[in-house]
């Protein structure tokens, strides 16, 4: 029986880089025409994983029973740190690549699904972000702990975004690159226009890096200007930040916490607002801003990254760090569109233009990839002989 192996870290924050991984789950145990076997899949990670709340949340149908989930002890002390300090992120999938190469024999392919990874051997890594440079004395102990930038460079590497592609070749300059629009989860079903509520959404994992405050207080100026406008906000959260949107919200009777939603109520919320606001700078893929898309809203959101690529020019605002005036700015934006009906029209027709990636389709080109490149890796093998 082949088997593969996968390694993600932090698997339970699921957040887009997890609605990733889960697709995959789904699409690598038969991705090899040649396998006469439904392949097996060996998780590497660095904690407990729920694939049926995972699989309720993503609405997917990753087979749990063929999946063995190992936990190195080292890659498990880490990440109890890396969701919350960025910057051990390489440090844990260096971690994870040595807990690999012991048993790389064993695995048919090895596919890291949260970045990129000195597998070994040339294998799969998606890059559901941006990577980030290193400094010496980091890029020193790295290489210490047997990262080989020449064994990254050498995997297929799938970027969901030409922002994210950019960074990954002005960093690694080499190897094959490709991008593919992210998948999501199609709207089963929209409502009208006028049928919908003036409110906000804003989803995604609640924490510092998304901005989850600055979309209370740009809600905040907004009701300036649309005093019915509301906000929801779709997505869990834990700590310290979380405990202070709490409060926020709580001092709020606009703003509604929705936690951790299933996939029926996650479009039941989409379908009845009008308008999303995504904060965070530097967005790499804009999963989150394509489903929004598909379920009829307007998404506004940060003129930067991922978000350049998709949406018009009247939806992104540029609200920089300095306070108070800036996130007026962002909300007089914003007004320009809430009162203008006509403009709603037009941008919901440019809306309707842009080609998402269902989950099919993102297997389809996935797959076409692995198997092209594998081919032509045959082919390089074959000449050498």
């Amino acid at each position: 029986m082949p088997v593969i192996a996968v390694v993600h870290p932090n698997m339970m924050s699921a957040g887009g880089a997890e609605s990733f991984a889960m697709v995959v789950l789904e699409a690598l145990p038969w991705i090899d025409p040649t396998w006469k076997e439904k392949a097996r899949i060996v998780f590497i990670t660095d904690g407990k994983v729920d694939f049926k709340a995972l699989n309720e949340k993503f609405d997917n149908n990753v087979d749990a029973e063929n999946i063995c989930v190992v936990h190195p002890f080292l890659c498990s002390m880490v990440g109890k740190l890396e969701h919350r300090i960025h910057l051990f992120a390489n440090l844990e999938l260096a971690l994870f690549s040595r807990c690999v190469k012991k048993h790389l024999d064993e695995y048919d392919m090895v596919v890291s699904t949260k970045g990129e990874m000195d597998i070994g051997k040339p294998g799969i890594q998606i890059m559901p972000h941006i990577p980030s440079m290193q400094g010496k004395a980091y890029g020193w102990l790295l290489r210490c702990l047997g990262r080989d930038e020449k064994n990254i460079k050498k995997n297929i590497t799938i970027c969901h975004s030409k922002y994210i592609q950019n960074g990954y070749d002005a960093i690694y300059g080499g190897g094959k690159s490709y991008v593919i629009d992210p998948p999501i989860r199609k709207c089963p079903k929209n409502k009208e226009w006028g049928e919908r509520e003036n409110g906000f959404l804003v989803v995604g994992r609640i924490d510092k890096e998304k901005e989850t405050d600055k979309a209370i207080e740009l809600i905040d100026k907004v009701r300036e200007h649309l005093p019915d406008a509301h906000l929801h906000i779709i997505g869990a959260g834990k700590g310290r930040y979380y405990r202070r949107i709490e409060q926020m919200a709580k001092d709020r009777d606009y703003v509604y916490l929705e936690g951790f939603v299933t996939t029926e109520r996650y479009f039941e919320i989409i379908t009845s607002h009008k308008y999303a606001v995504h904060m965070r700078e530097g967005e790499p893929a804009a999963v989150t801003i394509r489903e929004l898309i598909d379920g009829g809203t307007i998404p506004f959101g940060h003129y930067s990254g991922g978000n350049i690529e998709l949406l018009p020019n009247e939806l992104l605002f540029n609200y920089g760090k300095f306070g108070e005036l800036t996130i007026s700015n962002a909300a007089y934006k914003i007004a320009e569109v809430l009162k203008d009906e006509r403009l709603q029209k037009t941008l919901l027709q440019e809306l309707k233009k842009i080609k998402l990636n269902d989950r099919g389709e993102w297997k389809k080109q996935f797959e076409r990839i692995v198997n092209e490149e594998k081919k032509e890796d045959n082919k390089d093998k074959d000449s050498k002989r």
